[in-house]
This record gives structure tokens, C-alpha cells and sequence, in this order.
């Protein structure tokens, strides 16, 4: 990504892989951009008076030495213009063609892992700058605070002031953190600089509106997870006999009346003077559809409860990536992705990407959940196919999402309800396993 000083107005910005994915981005970027003009007309006003008086004073002096005939006072009018102009001069053009680049080792990580960024000032023009500051408002989460000038609210400042030759570069390399799942947004950045003399500030400010690093939820491998597939013909071998997979020999046995004959194997049968069947494994092919309730409290409107928040998350994430070894996996929320305020809706498919979709929604996942999880699981049920699996994740035992799912069930739907909160709970709800994830979460540093 690339900021080009200049025409202070805006920026330019290439990053061929970047979509706006975070909750609330324009409002804020808006406020940002707002805020940038308001401190520009600001500085811009101020360095205008400040020319203004300069130049009174010079023609002042330059009165004065001319009627009363003094050359000393004329020559320091002259040395004043001079001064005035070149300082002018230097502080308008000082930020023309000066770069700052913000360069990632990787947009994407996973939970834990490292990554390193490159903050860059380039004066590629023959001014040299021998002030020059740049303050990049960066995510605190993902920052040593050593390497942090201010931390407020989330947000940090990296501030660095430095001088910059003709046609020179200056970075600085920093190492962040992954130890929170979530969309990182960086910027904007604010250039500073002024003339030789320090008399004319210039002052630019860069929003990026795609700049940003995307940490995954936190993932974990849980051994005791029994979640059965149900779609006749696939490739796991299944419980119900009542689909046989016809590519799956499994052996013969004798014939009995109710045996269609097309089952009948004619050369086995004259081998033993009997008539033989074939028999076939059953199978199933897997569909998962993991719904990720992500209200931790009764009322919503009441806030919410950050850790258990994170293990509904991190769950529904570790399920998503233990089932697309085996099967197509899908996942609804009751949380809005990017912009829109539309809940999280991915229904299970076999795509190669569909596993990194799915970890994206969950990773920009907000803690505002609007919407029903009883209602937009009721609502997309009708469009699952026969025998998906329903893996619901929550925090909190809702009495409409229990009844929800024994509905479900009823319909042919393997059920299974993964518990991620404290409350001890009963093993098996009207026939549904409830496996408590809690403990194990708890181990894990969830608390």
C-alpha cells in the first residue's frame, strides 16, 4: 500500500485484494476524513497570516529604510522577501512526492501468530527535508506498547521524527502480535514537516480505507466431538441402513423373497448352488451447518459478556475447521458481516474456499447480535438438504432455539448443541446430545 504526498486533498491507494470488512467503516472514516479538513483549514489559515505578516513586516522595513535612506535596514527588508519566499516555497513543496508506505509480511493470520509490517518515508524529489514527522494511528491490540507513542481506546499512535535527504529513504520495522481475533484496521496517517527554518509548517493527513490486518479466531482440537452424518451416498461410511451406497461392496448372503432381483449375484449363486445377494455399506454425505448463537446474556440489549462471547467463536471456528476434513460446512450468526445489516449466512458448501469464509465472518464477528438465532435458523432450514447436520454453539441455553432444533430433529436433521458456558447442563436434551464444552474451555484460557 502506498500514501503519496502531494495534493493534500486525498491519497492514493492500490491494495488489489482489499474489500471494506470491518463493522462500522465508512462512519468511522468519514469522521476521520472530516476531521483531517477541519485541522487542514485549520494550519492552512494560520500559515496564511502568518505569510501575511511576514510580508508586512518587509514592506514595513523596506519603508522605513527607504525614506529614512538606511542600507542596513533596506538590506534586512531584502533578506526578509528572501526569507519569506524561499520558506514559503520549501514548506509548500515539502510534502510533493514524499511516500509513506505501510507494508505487511500478510494480510491474514492466524490467532497467536506473528507478523511483521514496514512503515516507510520516502522523499523522492531533490528538497531535502530536514524535519519530518509522521503519526500512524494503528490497532493497540496487535502492538508492543513499547513501540507506541499513545494508547487510547483501542487505538495507538506510532510517532517518529526524523530528517529525510533528496531522493532518500527511511523505515522502520515493527513485529505485531496476533492475540486477538477480529479485523485491524490501520490509519489514517498524518505528515508533518516544515521549511529550513521551521517558519512554514505543512501538514498532510492519508485515509486508508482498506488497510488492514485480519486475525482468525482462536482454534482448538476437541477429541470428543460425535457429530454423525446423515445424506445417503457419500463418502463416510453411515448408521442408517436404510441407504445403501451400490458402489460399496460390503459381502453376500442368501436370497430371501423380498430381495429384488437385480441384487442377485448369478455367478456367486451357481458357485454355491444357491442364490446370493449382494450387500452394500450404508453411507452418508456429510453437510454441517454450525449455528453460532452469539447473544451470552438473556437481553441483549443489556450488553454482553466478552469471554464467553470468544468461546462461542473460537468453537464454532474449531468445528468448521474439524468438519471441512469431511464434510461441506455452512455457518449462520446472529451478527451483520461488513457493512450490511444483514445476519452471517454461509450455507454449507463443498467450495475450497468456503472454510475461509466461513473463519473471515467469524473472525470481523461483533459482539451486537440484533437478530434472532431462533429466527434465521427456522428461516434457513428450509433450504437445507435432507439430513444435515445441525451443530448449534452457545453460550446460552434459549429456550425457542432448544424447541427450534427438536423440531429439526423430527424433520430428519441430526441435531447436536455444543454448550460453551458455566451453568452445569444435562447430557441429553429430548434426545439431543448437549456436550459441555465449558471445562474444556476453561483449561484452554477461556475465562
Amino acid at each position: 500500500m502506498m500514501f503519496t504526498g502531494g495534493d493534500s486533498r486525498g491519497a492514493i491507494y492500490q491494495d488489489p485484494e482489499s474489500r471494506e470488512l470491518a463493522f462500522g467503516v465508512d462512519a468511522t472514516m468519514a469522521r476521520a476524513r472530516a476531521r483531517a479538513r477541519n485541522i487542514r483549514s485549520e494550519i492552512e489559515r494560520a500559515s496564511q497570516e502568518f505569510y501575511q505578516t511576514w510580508l508586512l513586516l518587509g514592506v514595513l522595513l523596506f519603508l522605513v529604510g527607504g525614506l529614512g535612506r538606511l542600507g542596513v535596514v533596506l538590506a534586512l527588508s531584502v533578506l526578509v522577501f528572501l526569507t519569506g519566499f524561499v520558506s514559503r516555497a520549501w514548506s509548500h513543496f515539502s510534502l510533493q512526492r514524499l511516500r509513506y508506505d505501510r507494508t505487511f509480511s500478510r494480510r491474514r493470520a492466524f490467532w497467536g501468530d506473528t507478523l511483521d509490517v514496514s512503515l516507510r518515508l520516502s522523499n523522492v524529489k531533490p528538497i531535502p527535508l530536514p524535519w519530518v514527522r509522521f503519526e500512524d494511528e494503528v490497532p493497540e491490540a496487535l502492538w508492543n506498547l513499547a513501540d507506541l507513542s499513545e494508547a487510547t481506546n483501542g487505538r495507538g499512535l506510532v510517532r517518529r521524527t526524523t530528517s529525510v535527504s533528496w531522493y532518500e529513504r527511511v523505515g522502520y520495522r515493527f513485529r505485531l502480535e496476533c492475540r486477538q481475533r477480529g479485523y485491524h484496521r490501520f490509519g489514517p496517517v498524518q505528515l508533518r514537516s516544515a521549511d529550513l527554518f521551521g517558519l512554514f509548517p505543512a501538514r498532510a493527513d492519508f485515509v486508508a480505507d482498506d488497510d488492514y490486518v485480519l486475525v482468525y479466531p482462536r482454534l482448538m482440537e476437541f477429541t470428543n466431538l460425535h457429530l454423525p452424518g446423515a445424506r445417503p451416498y457419500g463418502p463416510v461410511k453411515g448408521s442408517l441402513k436404510l441407504f445403501e451406497d451400490p458402489l460399496r461392496f460390503r459381502g453376500l448372503r442368501d436370497y430371501e423373497p423380498n430381495d429384488p432381483l437385480k441384487r442377485i449375484d448369478w455367478k456367486a449363486s451357481a458357485r454355491r448352488q444357491d442364490l446370493q445377494v449382494r450387500v452394500y455399506e450404508p453411507t452418508a454425505s456429510e453437510h454441517w451447518l454450525i449455528v453460532c448463537n452469539l447473544q451470552t446474556i438473556p437481553s441483549p440489549d443489556q450488553g454482553y459478556i466478552p469471554y464467553l462471547l470468544e468461546r462461542a467463536i473460537s468453537t464454532a471456528a474449531s468445528v468448521a475447521v474439524q468438519g471441512a476434513r469431511r464434510a461441506a460446512v455452512g455457518l449462520i450468526a446472529n451478527s451483520s458481516l461488513f457493512n450490511s445489516d444483514l445476519p452471517i449466512r454461509l450455507l454449507p458448501n463443498r467450495d475450497p474456499e468456503q472454510l475461509h469464509r466461513v473463519l473471515e465472518a467469524l473472525a470481523m464477528a461483533s459482539y451486537i447480535s440484533p437478530f434472532s438465532i431462533n429466527g434465521l435458523l427456522r428461516q434457513e432450514s428450509r433450504r437445507l438438504p435432507f439430513g444435515t447436520t445441525i451443530i448449534v454453539v452457545t453460550a446460552l441455553m434459549d429456550e425457542g432455539l432448544l424447541n427450534t432444533s427438536i423440531h429439526l430433529k423430527t424433520e430428519g436433521h441430526p441435531v447436536a448443541i455444543l454448550y460453551v458456558g458455566d451453568e452445569p447442563v444435562e447430557p441429553e436434551y429430548h434426545g439431543m446430545a448437549v456436550q459441555a464444552l465449558g471445562p474444556e474451555l476453561v483449561v484452554a484460557g477461556f475465562v
